[in-house]
């Protein structure tokens, strides 16, 4: 699919303020995508994208494709690290807090944080989920986007709170 019908610059999902990047390079969509069973060939996660500031929640604006899996199941996670050598997991899941971003598949139960229209003028969806610090007085170092491999992941944004 195409992520170009995401557009750069200051947007706000699910009441979430995010900023998506642009490439400075031919102004190319910037986002990190996660291979599945459908696409080996991308990376099954990325580790170490740098926060280095003290949060009270990090935001992830996200989507799947070509999910293949049952309500529930853990498409993929988020794993936050903190200064202080703690880890902490937000998981991904499939009809919970995410869904494939082909809207006439989406579980009605799903909250959709917005649509995005593509070339051909249909829509897709993208979703906003939230990780609350538990210790927001600790510098969150980075965090790893993993894929359980059976979606394709798409993180578009990361936005955090103080």
């Amino acid at each position: 699919q195409n992520m170009s019908c995401i557009k750069p610059g200051d947007s706000i999902y699910n009441r979430i303020p995010f900023r998506i990047l642009s490439d400075d390079m031919g102004n190319k969509k910037s986002c990190i995508i996660l291979g599945g069973s459908i696409r080996q060939n991308l990376p099954k996660e990325i580790k170490g994208i740098k926060v280095g500031q003290k949060c009270k929640k990090l935001g992830f604006l996200i989507t799947a494709m070509w999910v293949k899996a049952e309500k529930g199941t853990e498409l993929g996670k988020f794993v936050v690290h903190l200064k202080s050598g703690k880890t902490f997991e937000k998981a991904i899941l499939n009809k919970e807090n995410i869904d494939d971003w082909y809207i006439p598949v989406i579980d009605k139960s799903v909250k959709i944080g917005g649509k995005v229209t593509l070339p051909d003028k249909s829509e897709r969806a993208v979703f906003a989920s939230i990780w609350t610090n538990p210790d927001e007085n600790d510098i969150i170092e980075s965090f790893d986007f993993v894929s359980s491999g059976n979606a394709i992941l798409v993180l578009i944004s990361a936005t955090g709170k103080n």
